[in-house]
């Protein structure tokens, strides 16, 4: 006897070929359907980051260079004596508390 499977479209031999068969196609859309959603946060979240680093560029045009990342600081409380830096430049560890703002508001963002 030949199992039709009415998902794949195709005959099998055994039920449980054909139950292997939709599992997999099943497991296939799930699949799909999953990295879609990861795909579409990604894409807002690339969005999202241009429309800050924007906003960010246009405070510091008004309120002058550094200023965003400041004030920044300054709003998730962190002590507004540290020292930045951003770049691949040499940093003295015993000096620096942290490597780079991007650091700190991560930090900020995971609490």
């Amino acid at each position: 006897m030949k199992f039709y499977s009415e998902v794949t479209g195709e005959m099998f031999d055994t039920m449980e070929a054909l139950q292997a068969a939709e599992e997999k196609v099943s497991r296939e859309a799930e699949k799909e359907k999953d990295i879609n959603e990861i795909f579409d946060f990604v894409k807002e979240a690339a969005e999202l980051e241009k429309k800050t680093l924007k906003k960010m560029s246009d405070y510091d045009q008004k309120y002058g260079f550094g200023s965003v990342s400041k004030d920044l600081l300054k709003k998730a409380g962190v002590d507004e004596n540290i020292i930045l830096s951003f770049g691949p430049t040499y940093r003295n560890h015993a000096t620096v508390k942290r490597d780079s703002f991007n650091d700190l508001l991560k930090d900020f963002l995971g609490k």
